[in-house]
């Protein structure tokens, strides 16, 4: 059976807004984020969506990149028809 392990909405600071499981948010770059959990995150399946209603975008989350503990997200938007990083607000699920 699956469960949650950990969950995070960050603002596009990189403020955590709510959580569980996360020992910080470091704010990398525009639209780069490191989410650190308080367990090994490296196998878990990360589920990100943007959190701004209406906003348009995109985000991907990436497991075991930077370390076992932290999942790399980034977020960005669609200029002039490319694909831009850009801060995004962004919620993170990760289920094992």
């Amino acid at each position: 059976m699956s469960q949650v392990i950990g969950y995070a909405v960050v603002d596009t600071a990189g403020a955590l807004l709510h959580s569980s499981g996360v020992q910080q948010v470091d704010h990398i770059g525009e639209g780069t984020f490191h989410i650190t959990f308080d367990t090994n995150v490296a196998d878990a399946c990360q589920i990100a969506s943007i959190g701004d209603a209406g906003a348009q975008g995109w985000v991907s989350a990436y497991g075991g990149v930077v370390g076992p503990k932290v999942i790399e997200v980034v977020t960005g938007t669609y200029e002039n028809g490319h694909a831009a990083r850009k801060n995004r607000t962004f919620q993170l699920l990760l289920v094992k």
